[in-house]
């Protein structure tokens, strides 16, 4: 019997190459799966930047002029966040709450400070703070109020 060793691939050669193909391919699908959170990470973050940017465009159409009198079911009705906790001391407002953004609940932080005067105006400042889903600071955002 005369055996040609030039016929094809050993046992050994081809379990070899499954392996190392295997490596690569799982190798290969981690790399997909972090980019995609990575890619999920960004919009978020996005988002947040957006909803944060919407929301001081929304303040600076309530007028603030008597931040003492502000109560939660006026800010609510005038507000697309719903307010649940309202803090009111010494011309200061704090509200926190939760805003709904492509079917997503996003916490909220709104810091409006006393008045402050930049040149022949009286503004607010006015400081946003938006959560993303694991309820870390995603964006923050700082602006005045003109009264």
């Amino acid at each position: 019997m005369n055996f040609n060793k030039s016929q094809g691939f050993t046992l050994i050669e081809v379990v070899a190459s499954i392996v190392i193909l295997s490596m690569v391919l799982i190798l290969g699908m981690s790399i997909f799966s972090q980019m995609e959170k990575t890619n999920s990470n960004s919009k978020e973050n996005l988002d947040t930047a957006n909803i944060s940017k919407e929301l001081l465009f929304e303040l600076k159409k309530i007028n603030f002029a008597n931040i003492n009198n502000t109560s939660i079911s006026e800010i609510n009705k005038n507000f697309p966040i719903e307010v649940k906790t309202l803090e009111n001391n010494s011309n200061n407002l704090s509200l926190i709450g939760t805003y709904q953004y492509l079917g997503k609940v996003y916490g909220v932080n709104i810091y409006i400070s006393k008045v402050v005067e930049i040149g022949t105006r009286s503004h607010r400042r006015v400081m946003i703070e938006i959560k993303n889903s694991r309820n870390n600071i995603s964006s923050t955002v700082h602006g005045y109020l003109t009264n």
